[in-house]
């Protein structure tokens, strides 16, 4: 996702990036990108107030939080990444959901939240359960897409058969999941279902309308799959 930006001056870069992210090299943390949400700059143009996701926990679906810093121009002209993260299935709390472009390009620079379209995995047992959308579950997904997380899929079937979790991405497009239409846990290629786990968890049974997804669906997974 590296590009560097395409803008030489602060107050440009206040313009076309406030209310965006873009992913913070780290020098303490280089194997992660952390997500920077550009707020505005003071009124010489110096310093940038950005908020910086932090984690709280180590737990792969912990918490992040924004916390408030400063950092100069130049700072952010050598640490940070301009380009667009890759949409696709991502951490949501303790499920997953499937992140895709809603709007076209416009003036408008970095990652915005505001400019996707989200299909939340289970989304009636969110509903029936009493959980809560948004805020945290927000969070986890932005840190997720900068820094993507895939579940190997026989633990993604024993986290969701379980009822640890609700979903488990295990690709940028195949997710693992609770499912009102099956008994045990489905698996879906973007956002349609397309198969479910055997009930020991052994294998995948896809719709015998996705055939031509057995054998990508084989090396994704490791696993046995076999149409219906």
């Amino acid at each position: 996702m590296y590009r560097p930006a395409d803008v030489d001056n602060p107050r440009d870069f206040s313009q076309y990036y406030r209310g965006g992210y873009i992913g913070y090299n780290d020098p303490q943390n280089p194997e992660i990108i952390t997500p920077l949400l550009i707020s505005r700059t003071d009124d010489e143009g110096n310093q940038i107030r950005c908020h910086r996701m932090q984690k709280t926990n180590t737990d792969v679906s912990g918490t992040y939080r924004l916390v408030e810093t400063v950092l100069t121009f130049p700072a952010i002209m050598a640490a940070c990444q301009f380009g667009m993260p890759q949409y696709g299935s991502t951490v949501y709390g303790n499920g997953a959901q499937y992140l895709s472009r809603n709007a076209p390009r416009e003036g408008y620079r970095g990652y915005r939240t505001d400019r996707l379209r989200s299909h939340v995995f289970a989304y009636w047992f969110y509903r029936n359960l009493g959980l809560a959308f948004g805020g945290d579950a927000d969070n986890d997904a932005v840190w997720y897409t900068f820094n993507p997380y895939y579940y190997p899929a026989q633990q993604a079937f024993t986290e969701i058969h379980s009822g640890t979790r609700l979903g488990c991405p295990i690709s940028r497009f195949l997710t693992v999941h609770a499912d009102t239409t099956a008994e045990t846990p489905a698996i879906s290629y973007k956002t349609e279902v397309i198969g479910a786990f055997s009930k020991d968890g052994s294998e995948i049974v896809i719709s015998s309308d996705y055939v031509d997804y057995l054998p990508a669906l084989r090396e994704i997974t490791k696993m046995r799959v076999v149409n219906e």
